[in-house]
C-alpha cells in the first residue's frame, strides 16, 4: 500500500526563515555587545594618540558589520538622522575651502562614521535588546571606575598611557570623567529597574563611578553632572507617570540618591581619598574655582582660545575653515596671549575645548547650528517621551535619564572636546538611538528599502580606510621621533617619504607637517637647497607652523639670502612674538649686518640670565657694539 505523502503545515517555510533570521540576529547582537565593551578599553602604545585611531577602526568595522546584519529588517529612522545628515553635508562642503584638504577629508569621514554608527545603532536597537545594551554600558562604567580607582591609589594599571591620573583608558582624566558620565544613565537605570544581582551591581557601579568622578576633580563634568541631576528632577516632576514611578521605584531612587550624597559628603567634607604627594587643589578648592572661573589659569587659557576661535569664525562665517583645520588656522590669529609653553611650541592646541565653537569655526554657521540642533532635538524627544502616557514606567525612567544626560553632555561639550573622541561619540549615539519614541517609526519590509543601509556602508568606508592609514602613519611617526632624538637623519627621510601623501596625509596628530621632519633631516645633512624646497612644501600644508617658518628663514641664511630670511623670521614672530629661537636667529642676522639696534630689540625680549645660553652670548656681543 502506497504511503501518503506528509504535508508540511502552511507557513512552515516562512517560520524556518524567521527562525534562521533570529539566530543570525542573536549572533550579530552578541558581537555588537562584545565590540562595544572592547572599544573603550583598547589602546596602542605605538601611536601618538594611544586611543583614537585603533578605536576608530573598530567602530567603523562594527558599524559596517551591524548594518550588513540588519539590512533586511524594517528601517528604524528618526529626524535626528536627518539633522546629522545636514551637519555632515556642511562638513563635506567645507572641505573645499580648507587650507589642508587632507585633514578636512579625514575629519569629514569621521563625521560620516558617527552618522553611520547612529544609523546602525537605530537598526539593531529593539525593546528586547535594550536591557542587554544597558547592562553592557553599566559594565563599562564598572571597568572604567575600577581601573581609575587602582590608578588613583597607585595599586595598578599605571602602565596604561595617560596624561593625568586617574585617566582610566581614556588618555586624560577629563576624558575619563566625561566617559564615566555617559555610562551613568545605564548604571542608574540598572540600579532603579533591575532586581537582585543586577540591581546590586548597579548600586556598586554607581558608588564607584560617582566617587571616581569626584576625585578626578574635572570641573566640566561636575557642572554637567549637576545640570543633569537638576534636569532629571524637573523631568521626573513633569512626567505624566510621576506618582506611579515613585510608587514603583521609591526605594531604588532613594538608595541612588543616598549613594550620591554619601560620595559628595565623603569627598568634600571628610576628604576620604587624599593622595600623598599630589599637587592638585582640594576638591573644595576646585569646586570654589568654578565660581571664580576667570581667575583660574586653565580657564583663562580656554577663554583666550575661545576669543581667537570667534575671530576665526568672524573671518569664515559661511563655510568655516574646514573640518580638522581649526588647529591649522589657530596660530595664524597670534599666540602672544598664551602661556610660554604654547608660545614656544612645547604645547600645541589641537582642540578648542569647546565642541560647539570648534564646529562653528570648522563648518560655518550652518554646521554649527546643525550640531547644536542635534542636542536640542534629542532633548525634545526625551521630553516628549516623558510626557507620553503610553510609555511604561521603565521607558519613562529611561527617557528621564537620557534627556538629563544629553543636557549634561552638552554642558561638558561646552568646556571640553568629548565629541571628538570615538568612545564618547559611540555612547552618545547609543543614547540617542535608545530614546523611546512616542510615535511608530516607519517600518518597511520591502528589500528595495535596503538602499539606505548600503548608502550608510558606503559613507562609513572612507573612515575605515583613512583611519587605518592614520594608524599606520602614527606607528611610523614614532620611529621618526626616535630617529630625530638619536640624530639618525637618513631613516627620517626614508620614513617621511613612505609616510607622506599629498592628498590625505600631510600633517601628524599634533598638526606638525610631515615634510617639516624631512626638511630638518636634509638641512642637518647639509642639503640646504633640497631642505628649502621641502620646507616651502611643508608651509603649504600648514601655513601657520612657526617652526617651519623659522627653518625656512634659517635655510635662506645658509644660502646667503638675508633679506628673505628676515621676512620669514618676522612671519614666525608675527605668530609667536616671544618665540626665542626666531628672536635670536633674527638678532644674529641683524648683528652680522651690523644693525645693532635692531638686534638689540630682538635680544632684549629673550632670557639673557642663563649662563652659557645663546641669548646671553649674543647679548654680550651686542653690548660691546651698542
Amino acid at each position: 500500500m502506497q504511503g501518503k505523502a506528509k504535508v508540511l503545515p502552511a507557513g512552515s517555510g516562512q517560520n524556518l526563515r524567521i527562525f534562521e533570521e533570529m539566530e543570525k540576529s542573536h549572533t550579530s547582537r552578541f558581537w555588537f555587545l562584545a565590540v562595544i565593551l572592547v572599544i573603550p578599553l583598547v589602546y596602542s602604545t605605538e601611536t601618538i594618540d594611544p586611543a583614537f585611531t585603533l578605536r576608530g577602526i573598530l567602530l567603523a568595522a562594527l558599524t559596517i558589520v551591524t548594518i550588513i546584519a540588519t539590512r533586511k529588517q524594517p528601517l528604524r529612522l528618526s529626524p535626528i538622522l536627518y539633522i546629522w545628515c545636514t551637519y555632515a553635508a556642511f562638513n563635506i562642503i567645507s572641505i573645499f575651502v580648507a587650507v589642508n584638504s587632507g585633514e578636512a577629508i579625514y575629519q569629514a569621514s569621521i563625521v560620516l562614521l558617527y552618522g553611520g554608527w547612529l544609523f546602525a545603532s537605530m537598526q539593531i536597537m529593539t525593546k528586547e535588546f535594550r536591557p542587554l545594551i544597558l547592562r553592557t554600558i553599566a559594565i563599562l562604567g564598572f571597568i572604567t571606575s575600577f581601573i581609575s580607582l587602582f590608578q588613583f591609589f597607585d595599586i595598578g594599571f599605571t602602565f596604561i598611557p595617560s596624561w593625568g591620573i586617574p585617566g582610566g583608558t581614556m588618555t586624560t582624566k577629563n576624558l575619563m570623567s566625561s566617559f564615566l558620565f555617559l555610562t551613568l544613565p545605564a548604571t542608574l537605570y540598572i540600579t532603579i529597574i533591575e532586581k537582585k544581582a543586577w540591581g546590586i551591581f548597579g548600586l556598586l557601579t554607581l558608588t564607584m563611578s560617582v566617587f571616581v568622578v569626584l576625585i578626578s576633580q574635572t570641573r566640566a563634568v561636575w557642572v554637567g553632572s549637576s545640570v543633569a541631576g537638576f534636569v532629571a528632577v524637573v523631568f521626573f516632576v513633569l512626567s505624566q507617570r510621576r506618582s506611579n514611578l515613585w510608587k514603583a521605584f521609591k526605594s531604588q531612587i532613594r538608595n541612588s540618591a543616598i549613594v550620591i550624597a554619601v560620595c559628595v559628603i565623603a569627598i568634600f567634607v571628610f576628604n576620604v581619598a587624599p593622595r600623598p604627594g599630589m599637587n592638585e587643589a582640594t576638591p573644595t578648592g576646585r569646586a570654589g574655582s568654578i565660581a571664580n572661573y576667570s581667575s583660574d589659569a586653565s580657564a583663562q587659557a580656554r577663554m583666550n582660545v575661545w576669543k581667537k576661535s570667534m575671530k576665526m569664525f568672524d573671518g569664515h562665517p559661511v563655510f568655516g575653515v574646514g573640518p580638522g583645520n581649526w588647529k591649522i588656522a589657530l596660530p595664524g590669529y597670534g599666540l602672544g596671549i598664551f602661556l610660554p609653553t604654547i608660545q614656544d611650541g612645547s604645547v600645541q592646541w589641537t582642540e578648542a575645548h569647546n565642541d560647539f565653537i570648534q564646529r562653528l569655526c570648522e563648518s560655518g554657521a550652518g554646521g554649527g547650528l546643525a550640531f547644536l540642533a542635534f542636542f536640542l532635538y534629542g532633548i525634545m524627544l526625551s521630553i516628549r517621551s516623558c510626557w507620553n502616557k503610553g510609555n511604561n514606567p521603565q521607558e519613562a525612567i529611561l527617557s528621564i535619564l537620557i534627556g538629563a544626560s544629553i543636557c549634561g553632555f552638552a554642558v561638558i561639550s561646552f568646556f571640553d572636546f568629548p565629541n571628538a573622541r570615538v568612545e564618547h561619540s559611540m555612547l552618545f549615539m547609543i543614547w540617542l538611538s535608545l530614546i523611546p519614541f512616542t510615535k511608530k517609526r516607519g517600518h518597511r519590509e520591502n528589500r528595495e528599502f535596503a538602499l539606505p543601509s548600503y548608502a550608510a556602508i558606503v559613507l562609513t568606508l572612507p573612515a575605515l580606510l583613512l583611519t587605518i592609514e592614520h594608524f599606520t602613519a602614527e606607528h611610523h611617526e614614532k620611529d621618526i621621533l626616535e630617529a630625530r632624538i638619536s640624530q639618525d637623519w637618513e631613516p627620517v627621510i626614508v620614513l617621511c617619504n613612505s609616510l607622506y601623501n599629498h592628498e590625505f596625509m600631510t600633517v601628524d596628530q599634533l598638526s606638525t607637517p610631515i615634510l617639516y621632519y624631512k626638511a630638518e633631516a636634509e638641512f642637518m645633512q647639509g642639503n640646504y637647497d633640497v631642505a628649502l624646497k621641502d620646507n616651502l612644501a611643508a608651509l603649504k600644508d600648514h601655513p601657520n607652523h612657526f617652526f617651519t617658518l623659522n627653518n625656512i628663514a634659517t635655510n635662506y641664511v645658509k644660502l646667503g639670502n638675508f633679506q628673505a630670511s628676515e621676512v620669514f623670521y618676522r612671519r614666525a614672530l608675527a605668530i609667536s612674538p616671544n618665540f626665542e629661537e626666531s628672536l635670536l636667529n633674527l638678532a644674529a642676522v641683524y648683528f652680522n649686518q651690523k644693525q645693532y639696534d635692531s638686534a638689540y630689540d630682538c635680544v632684549r625680549k629673550c632670557d639673557t640670565t642663563q649662563d652659557g645660553g645663546r641669548a646671553k652670548q649674543i647679548a654680550r656681543a651686542l653690548w660691546g657694539h651698542h
